[in-house]
């Protein structure tokens, strides 16, 4: 396994794709920072900051995610060395698996950049007021929401697979995912908490009550493993 995603990370050394799409989040945060700071009035509490901010960036990270998944599979096919992959004794659940821990390095990497400049602009923007507490629910915030978010959108990589060189079905399947989560304030918790993916903020956010987020919770983990065995399936079947 550690042979296959070192692997993974001499192939990407090669291609910029990963600098573009973390360069496009982390300044998307920057320039939110930047904008409350010195150019248009903020919110009056550091909550109101926090929620404004996690929509864009559930809204850029989302699209730059699926760019990253599809990038990664999608590759494969466009340079045929999927084919060494399919033709050759590799484990096939290993070659997966190393997609699935180079995509959540990126994405975990990304989100941590974006927490410091988040924690950096609520010092800055709420002097005196953001303090402890507004770092706590800061970080514990988006952390759990975009941790769940990405469980929630392992799906991707089953599309990515069938998708093969095509590149938008998973890029559009990114889009939809992003805008189901930003819809979920809209909806009825009893309807939102079941679709995966406006469970997330509704958990993640907003935190609903017993049991509205155990169901939640069992929704986006039912999704992530189905999406899982699904793409194992459909790799498997493959001859090329």
């Amino acid at each position: 396994m550690h042979n296959t995603i070192s692997a993974e990370f001499m192939k990407i050394q090669k291609n910029k794709i990963f600098l573009v799409c973390s360069i496009i989040v982390i300044a998307s945060a920057a320039v939110i920072v930047i904008k409350d700071l010195f150019f248009i009035e903020p919110p009056d509490d550091y909550q109101s900051w926090i929620m404004n901010s996690y929509v864009v960036t559930t809204l850029i990270l989302g699209i730059m995610s699926g760019f990253v998944l599809t990038f990664l599979i999608q590759r494969e096919y466009e340079d045929k060395t999927i084919i060494n992959v399919l033709t050759a004794p590799t484990s096939r659940f290993r070659f997966l698996m190393s997609k699935l821990v180079i995509w959540f390095l990126w994405y975990a990497g990304v989100l941590l950049a974006i927490e410091v400049i988040y924690l950096i602009g609520g010092f800055l923007i709420y002097q005196g007021q953001f303090g402890f507490e507004g770092a706590k629910i800061l970080v514990i915030s988006l952390t759990k929401s975009h941790m769940l978010r990405f469980i929630a959108t392992i799906p991707l990589l089953w599309i990515a697979i069938l998708q093969k060189k095509i590149f938008y079905p998973s890029i559009m399947a990114a889009l939809v995912f992003t805008g189901i989560e930003m819809t979920a304030s809209n909806m009825p918790v009893q309807a939102g908490i079941v679709i995966p993916w406006s469970a997330v903020p509704l958990v993640g956010i907003y935190d609903v009550p017993f049991p509205y987020n155990t169901i939640g919770i069992v929704s986006i983990i039912l999704t992530s493993i189905i999406g899982f065995a699904l793409s194992y399936t459909s790799f498997r079947m493959q001859d090329q």
